[in-house]
């Protein structure tokens, strides 16, 4: 059963096309494929977004019964004490971007930091990692692609905001930078030794 379970293509589940297309670069330097699978997952509520992470990998293995790994990111802004954390999601569904530059008019620290989290799951191994990135609140909402906290957020060392990064990507323009799939280097390092 653990040999079959090796030789299986991983399941990523997500239907997120930009998940996707970092997960496909990182995978390609390590010569590893994987099959994308959407699946309606009911996420826990909670708000430390580990919690979610690892409840959403066991309920994809639970449904697939094979190998598994899920993408999960999550803001925090200092300013307003890790707000939105693991209630992104709904958060960013509800606001305007212009809702989030209100929440910061006036604050000092306009830092946000985004946690990037890769799950893996194959009914016995759990593991996960993270990444965090620093980025910063800009003054008025840029680009068209993404949520609406990416129109108003940019990474410390770019111009762009996030949305306009998927903007280009969208019409085929490469902008993305090997670090910003670190969280799946990690990932792939540790499967390629353990797992694979």
């Amino acid at each position: 059963m653990e040999e079959a379970m090796r030789k299986e293509k991983l399941i990523f589940v997500t239907g997120n096309k930009y998940k996707i297309a970092e997960a496909e670069v990182s995978f390609k330097k390590y010569g590893l494929e994987f099959e994308a699978k959407p699946l309606d997952i009911d996420e826990i509520q909670n708000h430390e977004p580990l919690k979610i992470t690892e409840s959403k990998v066991r309920t994809s293995y639970e449904m697939l019964k094979r190998p598994v790994i899920v993408h999960d990111s999550n803001w925090s802004i200092p300013a307003l004490s890790g707000f939105p954390g693991g209630y992104m999601k709904d958060v960013t569904s509800w606001f305007e971007p212009e809702d989030f530059l209100n929440l910061m008019r006036g604050k000092k620290d306009r830092s946000i930091y985004l946690i990037e989290m890769v799950a893996y799951f194959d009914g016995d191994n759990l593991k996960t990692f993270s990444e965090k990135h620093e980025l910063e609140f800009v003054e008025e909402p840029r680009g068209f692609d993404g949520s609406s906290l990416d129109r108003v957020t940019k990474h410390r060392h770019e111009d762009k905001t996030v949305s306009e990064i998927y903007d280009l990507q969208e019409s085929g323009d490469d902008l993305v930078e090997d670090d910003t799939f670190q969280v799946w280097i990690d990932f792939l390092d540790w499967y390629k030794e353990e797992i694979k």
